[in-house]
């Protein structure tokens, strides 16, 4: 009854309009390999940060009977032997390996009992230098493993070693608390107390005596951070501490004394430091998500003159790592020349990253917790990621004869594998699951630009998945064909797909290959009506005149990309338009509006049709429409109940062989142009008010009040029926009138109106 229930009627049907992006339907899925690739799935090849795969190392399994829980460290003993530091049996392996027939062979060295021994030092004249925890042993070896000097320093454990004075002496980093030692050899050796029954070669019973200055030990440096975890020597001849848990990288001059700080962090852990031959440091730094879980192993027991460990000591990285993921982040900064401004020059998040190695122009850093092996191209300033283990880590490398390759030590399980770089070797490539979003067929695979290698020479296989499960569900692999500058496979369907590269070993230049892009047709969805709404009639839309104006596109069309805020399309500013559009009364007039909802986006032409309830022909009032209303004039349609019917039919882009045609049966439509009776009109007066009771029947529509008009110039309008509920096609209104309003009135006229737009007056005389 008033206009502004009317409007919000409309406002609120249309609001729920659905209108879409008309673009293309082909889509493009970007494949980066960085991104994609995990460095398990590599062999051969690297991933540069800029998504390119170029010609990398292999890394194969070597075969070997390293029957021990932890391996820590790996030194090169002479030509074709290496010593493995293992714990937590405290045992110390001798590797011999052969890398011309790849035989290798394990032997016990030396035997220190139930420590965790971090590390070794091989000194140039072959002595040997080990360190442990928890008890913070350190233990000197002749070339053949004879124990030649031990001692328990005044700390838990023992990180690392550096040779100093030209091999007179080691310096040790050691742990709770945060100590450089200096062990001036000779005196160490000098001071040993008598050796053990030959027959007893456990290294674990130490010398009585554990005042450590009588030994040739003496205090190099100390830092307020529990522990000195690497040491290193600069180009200019300072000595490169790391410390954990706050992660600094200390300088200390020659004579040792207070350090100066070049790096600091608030929780971290630099687990190596390599210093490159112009001078340049590189520092591996690890930062841990949960603060208790470090490399670090704080023991329950120490040395008599050690600070007393916390109730709980924290656990290893390494060691847990089989059991709960690593999920810190990891970090290698440079420094050039040794102080200057800390450049991050890579960053890797869920990795913690071991060692810092270099081969030519390359980094590279081995790490876990999946067995990663990373590296940073000091030429090309890109980060790498290179062939990993299938370890959970890689806790050493060492260089082997040729310079080429290298020999790595892993963790979890314990084992030996060989770094190659060598060209001639099969290369491939696989992708982690890519998400299409939806089922697609697939088209063609191209490639931004290949390097030093024919296109015909690369064979690609793709294989597919409508789930998102790793190992259930997929396809075999299917070769791609190449023609046109593209692969290409037939029949090809699905979600989820990898892709496999392979490059035979035939192909020994450097060959680089881009980002690919693979090209896909998401399968057309069916569309489906969500909303269908007959607007009360009599009121139609005056269109803003601008409906149809085109703003020039931007950049994010032009280019495809994403936007914070969606791009508005025709379809959008179409609605934007319509909604600003004025309703007013027209009489005769009949909207009607529907809201289409399509997953794929696809653009719509509409076509409305009616049909007389008893008849067969149907009257089309739209056709091949792209609004998602009509309004047509009711007057030319016989009194009566229609049945209605919506056809939607996909248009372009989409092409014509996949477009759907939908029919939907709608909601009825009610002509009635015939106003309702009044059959009854009862008045009664009392000395405050006078109560109007107004009975009416409609043939067709509901009814929806009564509106008065007296001949005072006073209106009142009424919806109340006499039971409260206003549903029906006949109804008994009632309207109270006060006394105070029909001063002057002789009489009124009464409307009832049907909700089809009808009325029918008449007029009454007060008695």
């Amino acid at each position: 009854m008033k206009i502004s229930r009317l409007v919000y009627i409309i406002i609120g049907s249309l609001w729920g309009s659905s209108f879409t992006l008309g673009e293309g339907f082909s889509k493009q899925q970007q494949i980066n390999f960085f991104r994609d690739v995990s460095s398990r799935d590599l062999s051969g090849l690297a991933v540069r940060s800029d998504g390119r795969l170029v010609t990398g190392p292999a890394l194969t399994p070597i075969h070997s009977d390293l029957d021990v829980d932890l391996a820590w460290d790996l030194e090169r003993l002479d030509e074709s032997s290496w010593l493995i530091a293992t714990g937590p049996d405290g045992k110390i392996l001798k590797l011999s390996y052969s890398e011309s027939d790849e035989q290798s062979e394990i032997s016990l060295w030396a035997d220190l009992g139930s420590e965790q021994i971090f590390k070794l030092l091989v000194l140039d004249d072959g002595r040997v230098v080990a360190g442990t925890s928890p008890t913070g042993q350190v233990v000197l070896f002749s070339a053949t493993g004879e124990k030649l000097a031990s001692v328990n320093l005044p700390a838990d454990s023992v990180f690392d070693f550096l040779e100093w004075d030209g091999g007179d002496a080691v310096l040790v980093g050691t742990g709770n608390p945060g100590r450089i030692m200096r062990i001036d050899l000779a005196a160490f050796v000098a001071t040993e107390p008598p050796a053990m029954a030959p027959e007893d070669n456990s290294t674990s019973k130490i010398s009585e005596s554990n005042n450590v200055e009588e030994r040739g030990v003496t205090a190099f440096g100390s830092i307020r951070d529990r522990n000195v975890r690497t040491l290193a020597l600069s180009r200019q001849g300072h000595v490169l501490a790391g410390s954990a848990p706050s992660g600094n990288l200390y300088r200390f001059e020659t004579s040792g004394g207070d350090p100066v700080i070049l790096l600091n962090h608030e929780e971290a852990e630099i687990t190596d430091i390599f210093v490159d031959s112009n001078g340049d440091v590189f520092v591996a730094v690890v930062h841990s998500a949960t603060p208790e879980k470090t490399r670090v192993v704080i023991p329950t027991s120490g040395s008599a003159t050690s600070p007393t460990p916390p109730a709980e000591p924290p656990v290893t990285i390494m060691e847990v790592a089989s059991a709960s993921t690593f999920s810190g982040r990891s970090s290698v900064i440079k420094l050039a020349h040794g102080d200057g401004l800390p450049d991050t020059i890579v960053s890797r998040s869920g990795i913690a990253i071991y060692r810092i190695a270099k081969h030519g122009e390359l980094l590279i850093f081995p790490g876990g917790d999946s067995g990663e092996l990373m590296g940073y191209d000091t030429a090309a300033r890109r980060a790498l990621t290179f062939a990993g283990s299938d370890s959970a880590q890689i806790t050493d490398l060492s260089r082997l004869d040729d310079g080429d390759n290298f020999l790595l030590l892993t963790n979890n399980p314990v084992s030996l594998a060989k770094l190659d770089f060598s060209p001639l070797q099969k290369r491939h490539a696989e992708t982690k699951s890519i998400d299409l979003r939806t089922l697609s067929d697939l088209g063609a695979l191209r490639f931004n630009r290949l390097r030093g290698i024919d296109p015909t020479r690369l064979n690609l296989s793709l294989k597919t998945n409508r789930g998102s499960d790793e190992t259930e569900g997929w396809t075999g692999w299917t070769p791609l064909s190449f023609s046109n500058g593209a692969w290409k496979a037939s029949d090809l369907r699905g979600q989820y797909v990898k892709l496999r590269l392979e490059i035979p070993e035939s192909e020994t230049e450097q060959a680089q290959i881009d980002s690919g892009t693979l090209h896909h047709l998401p399968l057309n969805r069916r569309p489906s009506l969500q909303s269908f709404q007959v607007i009360t009639p009599n009121f139609g839309l005056k269109l803003r005149a601008d409906a149809m104006t085109f703003p020039p596109p931007t950049l994010a069309q032009i280019s495809g990309e994403k936007t914070g805020a969606r791009t508005q399309s025709d379809a959008e500013r179409n609605k934007a338009n319509l909604l600003a559009s004025q309703v007013v009364p027209l009489p005769g007039a009949q909207l009607v509006t529907w809201t289409i909802s399509d997953a794929d986006g696809d653009n719509f032409i509409a076509s409305f049709a009616v049909r007389e309830e008893h008849s067969n022909t149907w009257i089309e009032l739209a056709s091949n429409t792209d609004q998602t209303w009509v309004q047509f004039d009711r007057s030319t349609l016989p009194d009566g109940i229609y049945f209605t019917k919506l056809v939607i039919a996909e248009s372009a882009p989409r092409s014509e062989a996949q477009r759907h045609e939908i029919t939907f049966e709608t909601d009825d439509l009610v002509i009635d142009q015939t106003g309702p009776e009044i059959t009854d009109v009862q008045i009664r007066k009392s000395e405050k008010e006078t109560i109007i009771e107004v009975e009416g029947h409609d043939a067709m529509s509901m009814l929806m009040g009564i509106e008065v008009s007296l001949n005072n110039g006073r209106y009142l309008e009424s919806e109340q029926t006499i039971d409260g509920i206003l549903d029906e096609q006949s109804e008994r209104f009632t309207l109270s009138i006060p006394s105070s309003d029909l001063e002057g009135a002789t009489g009124f006229q009464i409307k009832l109106q049907d909700d089809a737009g009808n009325e029918s007056a008449r007029r009454i005389q007060f008695e």
